[in-house]
């Protein structure tokens, strides 16, 4: 453009010098001419014209437009002339006409031939006449040159002679004058005609540069908006974003951009992080994995990298996170640097950590369990709680403290009083009263944790307790009395938490009925060996009393009868406890219970009950999970505490032996269950918790004896520690189906979100085009109208009214976006408060009739006089009702327009419907068309609009507890549609705004 406008400059300049040149070729040839005619002029007259034509010819010469010999050779020559000629007094006007000649030649034709040819010859006569002429070479008289002339007859001739030479010369630069003339107007022909497109090509390119500067402005502007909502949508992600520079420090990514997510997590400021390099962030286990595996490297090869991460927050803590790193390229497909998306993994690493401790637990209990059972040595059974507690808690040193007034044979004799072997613990037998914290635990039958023993009152400090500094001690329980206690000591104080506290009660649990049987087996021998002892001592007198001595053979008899019985029934038990704990699958364990008691007591039939509880209701029932034989003990399926048999059992905590069951006394109810006779029942005590009840059942009566009840109670106290078992293994199944499952989802909701944001990425790249579009057709109009409202005015008017419907167009779009990127905010301070909808629809639809009218449409209101008031906000729903009746207006040709207000029958709620003749809403789309940025096609039909109406809609109805739904008032889907929607009623009261506020 710059090179055009430089052009028609020296194009310009040249004319302007040609012209002038023009004009002093005619003042200087007339005053020659006048000069030739009149010689008397004086010829100061002659002079001036020369000089202008010197100064011209330098002018020239500046420009490059004349060579510089050329000026000098004529400038030479014509002062060489005059010299001559005013010193021999020769004055004649021809010889000024010649040298203004050859001067005037060179500044038209700009031709040095030309000059040179006229100046030779126009001297070459001067001189000629100046010679012929000079009459007295000393003359000083000054006469007027025309004396001169007149009386020198041969000057006369001379000059005649010089002023035809002169004329010759004139006539043939006249000629030559005439054809460049011509070509002179030929080229200012056409250079004007090239002026006028050269200008008309500048107005067009000027236009062409606005509107792409307007067109640069808008994409400006959108540019802008979409980064604004890159830069929201990054700010808000779901997981941690951090974005690296392509600059590294030490061969490590830099970070220079992070959402606020990332800060939040590890608790610093964005001035913190910002220019830091990624693995600073690091524990110093993920740098080491870091290291060797070379993530960085391999997403700077276009890779992408997943992994395990650990971060190192501001507190000093450690967060566990899962890693994707992508890489980040530049225009030209290079790679500049990274993305890295964090997501928080530390509830799964901890729920995965405290599975793995309770499975590390159950495999504890499982093996102290296996460890128990298979010895009656007290020593064994000591030695194997207290290395299994020194080994799961880091105690330093365990002890095993027996009661003495339990363990009384052993704290007469004093036995047990002494290490075990490899210093492993202490057994020792007690009386709780010498210790208060002993007392203490004895009377509350609870654990005690001592975090520092020097500030704690009840502790003595002995000599060989004084580096003991944290102290835990629980009581072992045996049917709800305390038999023994166990203390872990720790030379650090604060040591023992409540995870310790409840494996060591765990431990503990199963270590109480161990020292039960072994003290059960104990007594069982001594009083065995006393019972043989005392015979042997008495055989003399036996001797003299046979009948007494066959009474007291059978029952001696009768006793070891009943010994063996016990031990071959302590030694099926011992491998039912062995069977019945490796079980952890519960339905396979509850069968292997019910049929090992019914071989135990060999009863005719046997049930298990559970205790559980109602999450939703928050009751506590019995549920029967397993019955076998012909025929069950009549019971309901789950009972409350108090109901029947199993019912009172669990109230009481205590067994139950039934002589003759159809005749208690406190029998639930009666049906073929009565063919059963003897029942027993026993409840399942863990922990002072009722797990459940077993009951055994037998045809006839008087079948079980006190010793079946205590044999089932010893059976049910081994199947107690398997039942819990299984139901851990059980509850740890669901927690890990149920983690499954939450992950599970989890990820279903993460592809969903990621799917909604590509939908909605699509619908806004539409709704940017759409826009465009819409912007571009008014923008484009008045920039055209504009322009020619400056070429013709005599239109103006209607230029005018063409100018100002599309600013209204243009000004209706860009209120529709502004009303959409202030809709959350307008929806959220809406004011609410009563409103009666009558009045408010018939100021509606009188605001749309006109509109109505104008497309020739009939628009009518059916407003039911029992029309409720509502609660919600006028200036919201007024503009729902608008957009409502508007769209209709919009897509409706022909017909009539239909707005209904009822209130519901049942509900009472209010129900308005919008019903127009237009084109249907396909079924597909229905749902759809609330969405923002969505326009369906109605029929065919193209009204512009930007998708966000029915939007606003929706939004305002949902913040007023409303619905909208749009459906076909005919069979036929393409004929008409109809808008419904509901807002709850308010017919009985007024509310409190500040209450619903």
């Amino acid at each position: 453009m710059l090179k055009q406008f430089h052009t028609i400059q020296e194009r310009y300049s040249a004319r302007l010098v040609y012209y002038l040149s023009w004009l002093m070729l005619i003042v200087v040839a007339s005053l020659t001419v006048l000069a030739s005619l009149t010689p008397w002029l004086p010829t100061v007259v002659y002079l001036l014209p020369l000089a202008l034509v010197c100064l011209l010819n330098l002018y020239l010469l500046s420009r490059g437009q004349l060579r510089l010999p050329a000026t000098l050779l004529v400038t030479t020559m014509w002062l060489v002339t005059t010299f001559i000629m005013f010193a021999k007094g020769i004055y004649s006007p021809a010889n000024y006409g010649y040298m203004v000649i050859v001067l005037l030649a060179g500044a038209v034709f700009f031709n040095e031939r030309v000059v040179l040819v006229t100046a030779v010859f126009s001297a070459v006569a001067t001189l000629l006449a100046g010679i012929m002429t000079a009459e007295n070479w000393f003359l000083v008289t000054v006469m007027p040159a025309s004396s001169k002339v007149i009386n020198n007859p041969t000057a006369v001739y001379v000059d005649t002679f010089g002023n035809l030479t002169s004329l010759a010369v004139f006539s043939m630069l006249t000629y030559f004058t005439v054809q460049q003339t011509r070509r002179a107007f030929q080229s200012v022909a056409t250079n004007r005609n090239l002026l006028n497109q050269q200008k008309e090509t500048l107005e067009a390119v000027n236009a062409q540069l606005r509107h792409e500067i307007e067109e640069r402005s808008h994409y400006e502007v959108a540019l802008q908006a979409s980064e604004q909502r890159f830069r929201d949508l990054f700010e808000q992600a779901p997981v941690m974003y951090v974005l690296t520079e392509p600059k590294e420090l030490d061969g490590q990514p830099v970070i220079y951009d992070c959402n606020q997510l990332f800060l939040q997590a590890l608790g610093y400021s964005r001035q913190e992080v910002i220019g830091k390099p990624l693995i600073a962030f690091y524990s110093a286990w993920s740098i080491e994995m870091l290291l060797p595996q070379g993530g960085y490297a391999r997403v700077m090869e276009n890779k992408i990298v997943e992994g395990e991460r650990e971060f190192i927050t501001a507190e000093g803590n450690t967060l566990d996170v899962w890693l994707r790193a992508m890489p980040r390229h530049d225009d030209h497909g290079r790679v500049i640097g990274t993305r890295a998306m964090f997501v928080d993994i530390s509830p799964l690493k901890q729920a995965q950590r405290q599975a793995e401790a309770y499975s590390q637990q159950l495999a504890t209990l499982h093996h102290l369990h296996i460890e128990m059972t298979r010895t009656l040595d007290i020593n064994r059974v000591a030695t194997t709680l207290l290395t299994n507690l020194k080994q799961e808690t880091g105690a330093d040193f365990a002890s095993l403290f027996l009661i003495a007034s339990h363990f009384q044979r052993l704290a007469e004799t004093n036995q047990y009083a002494h290490w075990l072997s490899d210093k492993r613990g202490y057994l020792v037998v007690l009386d709780p009263s010498e210790s208060p914290i002993f007392s203490q635990m004895l009377a509350d039958k609870t654990a005690m944790i001592i975090a520092d023993t020097h500030k704690h009152p009840g502790w003595i400090l002995a000599e060989q307790a004084q580096d003991v500094r944290s102290w835990l001690g629980v009581p072992l329980i045996v049917d709800e009395q305390v038999v023994a206690f166990c203390g872990l000591d720790k030379n650090e104080p604060n040591y023992f938490t409540a995870e310790h506290l409840r494996l060591v009660e765990s431990l503990a649990s199963q270590t109480a009925m161990a020292l039960e049987n072994t003290r059960l087996h104990q007594d069982l021998r001594e009083q065995a060996t006393e019972l043989e002892h005392r015979v042997a001592n008495r055989t003399a007198e036996l001797q003299a009393a046979n009948q007494r001595l066959l009474d007291k053979m059978e029952e001696r008899r009768q006793m070891q009868s009943k010994l063996v019985t016990q031990n071959q029934q302590l030694s099926v038990l011992r491998h039912i406890g062995l069977e019945l704990a490796a079980e952890l699958e519960l339905s396979q364990l509850l069968e292997m219970i019910v049929l090992a008691a019914m071989d135990l007591l060999e009863a005719d039939g046997g049930r298990l009950y559970l205790v559980c509880k109602d999450e939703e209701r928050g009751e506590t029932y019995l549920e029967s999970r397993f019955t076998s034989g012909p025929t069950a003990v009549a019971e309901d399926m789950r009972l409350r505490r108090g109901e029947s048999v199993s019912g009172r059992i669990w109230d009481s905590r205590e067994s139950i032996m039934i002589r003759d069951y159809p005749n208690w006394a406190h029998l639930y109810h009666l049906n073929s269950a009565s063919l059963f006779k003897s029942v027993i029942g026993v409840p399942i005590l863990s922990q002072n918790d009722v797990l459940g009840v077993i009951l055994m059942s037998a045809h006839e009566a008087d079948y079980f004896d006190p010793d079946a009840v205590n044999l089932l109670e010893l059976f049910a106290a081994h199947t107690a520690v398997a039942l819990r078992n299984a139901q851990l293994h059980e509850q740890i199944q669901r927690y890990t189906d149920k983690l499954e499952q939450n992950v599970y989802e989890r990820t279903q909701d993460l592809i969903t979100a990621n799917l909604k944001l590509r939908e909605l990425d699509e619908l806004k790249t539409k709704f940017i085009s759409d826009m465009s579009h819409e912007l571009r057709t008014p923008v484009a109009t008045l920039g055209l109208y504009l322009d020619l409202l400056e070429r013709r005015p005599e239109n103006l008017n209607t230029y005018l009214n063409t100018l100002n419907s599309q600013f209204v167009r243009l000004r209706e779009l860009v209120q529709q976006v502004v009303q959409m990127s202030d809709l959350e905010l307008a929806i959220s301070d809406n004011s609410m408060g009563r409103i009666h909808m009558g009045p408010l629809l018939e100021q509606v639809v009188a605001y749309q009739e006109n509109r109505a009218r104008a497309k020739k449409l009939t628009l009518k209101s059916v407003i039911d006089t029992a029309v409720p008031p509502i609660w919600g906000d006028a200036l919201q729903l007024e503009q729902m009702l608008t957009q409502l009746l508007d769209n209709a207006i919009k897509y409706t040709k022909n017909g009539h327009i239909t707005l209904r207000a009822y209130p519901h029958p049942q509900t009472g709620a209010l129900i308005i419907t919008i019903q127009d003749s237009g084109p249907g809403i396909p079924p597909e789309h229905r749902d759809r068309i609330f969405e923002r940025f969505v326009r369906i096609s109605r029929g065919g039909a193209q009204v512009r609009g930007t998708g966000i109406g029915l939007s606003f809609c929706r939004l305002a109805l949902e913040a007023q507890d409303g619905r909208i739904w749009v459906d076909s008032p005919t069979s036929d889907a393409q004929q008409g549609s109809r808008f419904v929607f509901t807002l709850p009623g308010i017919p009985h009261f007024d509310p409190d705004p500040e209450a619903l506020n």
